[in-house]
């Protein structure tokens, strides 16, 4: 499996398993690091809200949404991709990438 799924005990909005699904489809690697927040590198995405942060950022990107995470993701991944070790179809992500 692709993922960490932190505490079994958590609730899982259907906004988080929408994503969950979506992240797994794409073959991208995540954690989820609390009921309600998933990371990847150094980006954090709050399903339910919609919103995306960068660790060291106190303020959210003005985009929101689960395709905008994706496609930033993506355009990470086509911008740095020494930073980011493949393998296919999972995409891993470096702590400090910007």
């Amino acid at each position: 499996m692709k993922k960490s799924s932190g505490n079994a005990a958590w609730n899982t909005s259907l906004k988080m398993e929408v994503a969950l699904a979506q992240l797994d489809e794409e073959g991208i690697h995540y954690r989820r690091t609390t009921e309600y927040q998933l990371k990847v590198g150094s980006y954090s995405y709050y399903p339910d809200k919609g919103t995306i942060f960068m660790d060291g950022n106190s303020k959210a990107h003005t985009e929101r949404g689960l395709d905008t995470f994706i496609t930033l993701i993506r355009k990470l991944r086509d911008r740095n991709p020494g930073r980011f070790q493949t393998k296919s179809p999972t995409i891993f992500v470096s702590a400090d990438d910007e």
